[in-house]
């Protein structure tokens, strides 16, 4: 019985360093992640988690009907330059949105905004890129982020897509926030 207390005390004691560690490497990034579905093609005001910014979305002429996007900070007024063609929005820290764009008026990929700098860095671009899509002409719409991971649909031909399926298993994939481990998902 000595031994099989000294083995729970030991892997007890692990556990708590590795805790640790986790809240250290959250605390020193400044950054905890969020986890939550995606907004899709919606029109509104998306306010940050600690309510320092705000996602506006809003259905423009210009870009055939489609959704543009623009962060706006609160403390100090700046904006982002406007996005178009915008699918899928979602909050995965107090200073950093995830977003989806389409090949249709826009530049496709995911991409994850740094609100403190206000500059987009794109995790996911275009696979395919033919004559008349310069930018590419892969479609992505955002599903969710849950756990450092990044679900969404994709179709590497927007013109091929059957959009009565595109939000289906069949169009589902993954990436790792990190732009690691594009793959198809199937387990969900």
């Amino acid at each position: 019985m000595g031994a099989s207390k000294k083995n729970i005390t030991r892997w007890s004691l692990i556990s708590v360093i590795i805790v640790s560690l986790s809240l250290l490497t959250i605390a020193r990034s400044g950054e905890s992640l969020l986890s939550g579905p995606a907004i899709t093609h919606q029109e509104g005001s998306f306010i940050s988690p600690g309510g320092g910014y705000t996602a506006l979305t809003e259905v423009t002429a210009m870009a055939g009907g489609g959704i543009s996007l623009t962060i706006v900070s609160k403390s100090d007024d700046r904006r982002s330059d406007p996005i178009d063609a915008v699918t899928g929005i979602a909050w995965i820290s107090e200073n950093k949105l995830l977003y989806s764009v389409s090949p249709i008026y826009g530049i496709p990929g995911i991409f994850v905004f740094d609100c403190r700098k206000m500059k987009a860095k794109r995790i996911l671009g275009p696979k395919t890129c033919r004559k008349g899509w310069s930018d590419g002409d892969d479609n992505f719409e955002l599903k969710k982020f849950s756990e450092g991971t990044i679900y969404f649909y994709y179709a590497p031909d927007v013109e091929l897509v059957d959009y009565d399926e595109f939000k289906t298993k069949k169009y589902l994939y993954q990436i790792n926030l990190d732009g690691t481990g594009f793959k198809k998902v199937h387990n969900q």
